[in-house]
C-alpha cells in the first residue's frame, strides 16, 4: 500500500510539474469586452488564466486579447476556447523577428552613397539599381499618401523625417482619447511594446527602414528616400531585442489600417503561420491598404509570415551585381529566402542607412531584406501619389508587371516567375511611366496577378497543350492546340498556380496567384 501510495503521489507531482505558464491571444467581434472573462472561464474551466492586455479599434471588427493560462495540455485548451462560437481565433502568441541586417562600422569611401538608386559600377555592375533619379523626374511622392512603418519604432525628431510623420490634430495630449480610436493622445502613431503614445525607436531597425523608404530628399543633408513627400505613420510593435509578438503585430496592423495608412511596411517575420495575423493582413487588403514585407534572410524556402500571405508583397534581396544575396556581402552568412510566395526583389546588401542615435551619423551600412522591403513599399507609396484611386490588387500588378525580369545568373532567374527572384528587380521608372518589360518577352502570362474571376492569360504563340494546375501539381485544366491569343483564366479557388505551356519553341511556365 505504500508503495502504491508512492506511486501515486509521485504521478501527482509529475503532473503539476508538467503545468506551465503559456501566453496566448484570442480575438473576438468587437462588442463582446464586459462579459468575456466569464466566456473564457466558461470554456477552459478550472485553467488558471490572467488577461495581460485587450486590443481595441475604432474601426476594425475585431478585439485582440492577449492571456496568460498555466496548463499541461494546452492545445486541448486552445481547442476549447475555438469551440466558442464568441471566439473567432485561439492561437499560441508566439514572436517573430525583425529580418536581421548585419552590421558593422564603415568607413569607406562610398559608404555615403545610395549605390542602389543609380549604380555607375563604382559598386558592382552599372546598372544594377532601381533607376530612382529616373523614377523622381516623374514623381517625388504626395502628404496625402501615408506610409506605416511597423517596426522597433523610429526616431521621430530626425532631420531627415521632419515635417513627415503624421500629426494627429484630432487627439491632441491631453491624456484623453478625443478621436475616440482607443488610444490616448496618439498624435505621431502608437508603441505597442509599451502601450503609450510614443513610437521611439529603441533598437535602430525602424529607423534605418523609414528612412530608406521616406526619408526627405532634395534637403541637402544625408540620404533620400524612395518618396519625399509621403506622410509617415510609426508603429512600434518590435521591441529593443527586434523581438515582436504576433498579438501586437496583428494589433498594429489593425490600428494603421484604422488611422490612415495606403500602405504598410513589415520588415519582420515568423514562421508560425497565424489566422489571426493571417487576418489582419486580409483586413488590410479588403480596405484596400497595400502590405509589403521581407521574405526573410535564412536562404531557405521555408516560407515566413507575413510575407508568404497571398495578398501581400514578398520581397527578396539583391547584390550590387544583381544575385540574390546568397550569402550577404557583408557578412557571409545567410541569404534572401526564396519561393513560390515570392513577389519581386530589390537591393538588400551594403545598403546605407539613418544611425537611430545620432543625426549626423551616415556612416551605417547593413544588409537584409528588411531593407529592400522599404524600398517597394516607397515605390507603392509613389504609385498611389501617381494615382491614389489604385487599388492594393494594382499596386502589386503594377510593381511586378515593370520588374526587369533575368537580371541575375541564369540559374536562378529564368524566364517569367521563378522562386529566386519573382517577377524580377523592381524598377522606379518602369513602374511610374508604365512599362513593363516583362510582357513582350514572355511567351504565357496572367493579368492582372494575382488575378480575380475576371484574370485572363496571354498565349504569345501555338501551344499543343496548355495545362493550368496548383503548384503541387493537381491539374485544374488541360487545354489541347490553342492558338495565339488572350484567353480567359477558368473559375478557381484561391491559391497559388502554375500554367504550363508546350510549344513549338520550347516548354514555357507563368506562376501566378488566386485571390
Amino acid at each position: 500500500m505504500k508503495n502504491l501510495l508512492s506511486i501515486l503521489l509521485f504521478v501527482l507531482v509529475s503532473q503539476v510539474a508538467l503545468a506551465q505558464t503559456e501566453r496566448i491571444f484570442i480575438t473576438t467581434e468587437s462588442g463582446s469586452s464586459p462579459h468575456f472573462p466569464t466566456v473564457i472561464g466558461a470554456q477552459i474551466g478550472q485553467t488558471p488564466f490572467e488577461i495581460l492586455q485587450v486590443y481595441t479599434f475604432k474601426k476594425t471588427p475585431v478585439s485582440i486579447w492577449i492571456l496568460e493560462v498555466e496548463t499541461d495540455d494546452l492545445p486541448s485548451v486552445l481547442l476549447r476556447l475555438e469551440a466558442s462560437p464568441k471566439i473567432l481565433t485561439a492561437e499560441i502568441d508566439a514572436d517573430m523577428w525583425a529580418s536581421d541586417m548585419e552590421t558593422y562600422d564603415a568607413n569607406d569611401l562610398h559608404v555615403g552613397e545610395q549605390w542602389y538608386g543609380e549604380n555607375t559600377g563604382a559598386n558592382g555592375n552599372e546598372n544594377a539599381d532601381i533607376d530612382l533619379p529616373e523614377g523622381w523626374f516623374i514623381e517625388r511622392g504626395s502628404p496625402n499618401i501615408t506610409l506605416a512603418i511597423l517596426d522597433s519604432g523610429m526616431k521621430l525628431d530626425h532631420p531627415e523625417f521632419a515635417g513627415r510623420i503624421v500629426n494627429n490634430t484630432a487627439d491632441p495630449i491631453n491624456n484623453i482619447d478625443d478621436d475616440a480610436n482607443g488610444y490616448i493622445d496618439d498624435v505621431s502613431g502608437f508603441d505597442f511594446v509599451d502601450h503609450d503614445n510614443h513610437p521611439g525607436d529603441e533598437n535602430g531597425h525602424g529607423t534605418a527602414v523609414g528612412g530608406i523608404a521616406a526619408a526627405n530628399g532634395d534637403n541637402i543633408i544625408g540620404f533620400a528616400g524612395v518618396d519625399w513627400n509621403c506622410k509617415i505613420l510609426p508603429v512600434r510593435v518590435l521591441d529593443e531585442n527586434g523581438r515582436g509578438s504576433y498579438s501586437k503585430i496583428a494589433a498594429g496592423v489593425y490600428y494603421a489600417v484604422d488611422n490612415g495608412a495606403n500602405v504598410i511596411n513589415m520588415s519582420l517575420g515568423g514562421v508560425s503561420e497565424s489566422n489571426s495575423l493571417k487576418n489582419s493582413i486580409q483586413y488590410a487588403y479588403d480596405n484596400n491598404v497595400t502590405v509589403v514585407a521581407a521574405s526573410g534572410n535564412s536562404n531557405t524556402s521555408v516560407p515566413q509570415f507575413p510575407a508568404a500571405y497571398p495578398t501581400v508583397i514578398a520581397v527578396g534581396a539583391t547584390n550590387w551585381f544583381n544575385e540574390r544575396c546568397s550569402p550577404f556581402m557583408l557578412t557571409g552568412r545567410g541569404g534572401s529566402n526564396m519561393g513560390k510566395h515570392l513577389s519581386v526583389v530589390a537591393p538588400g546588401d551594403m545598403i546605407p542607412h539613418l544611425n537611430y542615435e545620432d543625426d549626423l551619423d551616415y556612416s551605417s551600412v547593413n544588409s537584409g531584406t528588411s531593407l529592400a522591403s522599404p524600398m517597394v513599399a516607397g515605390l507603392a507609396t509613389l504609385l498611389l501619389a501617381q494615382d491614389s484611386t489604385r487599388t492594393a490588387a494594382e499596386i502589386k500588378y503594377l510593381i511586378q508587371a515593370s520588374a526587369v525580369d533575368r537580371v541575375g545568373p541564369e540559374n536562378e532567374d529564368s524566364r517569367g516567375w521563378d522562386q529566386y527572384y519573382g517577377f524580377g528587380l523592381i524598377n522606379v521608372y518602369n513602374a511610374l511611366s508604365g512599362k513593363f518589360p516583362i510582357k513582350t518577352e514572355s511567351y504565357i502570362s496572367v493579368y492582372p496577378n494575382p488575378a480575380y474571376a475576371n484574370g485572363k492569360f496571354h498565349l504569345g504563340g501555338e501551344a499543343s497543350d496548355l495545362i493550368i494546375s496548383t503548384v503541387d501539381g493537381r491539374v485544374i485544366i488541360n487545354y489541347k492546340n490553342l492558338s495565339a491569343g488572350i484567353y480567359n483564366l477558368p473559375q478557381m479557388a484561391a491559391g497559388y498556380y502554375v500554367i504550363s505551356v508546350v510549344a513549338p519553341t520550347g516548354f514555357y511556365i507563368e506562376r501566378f496567384t488566386v485571390l
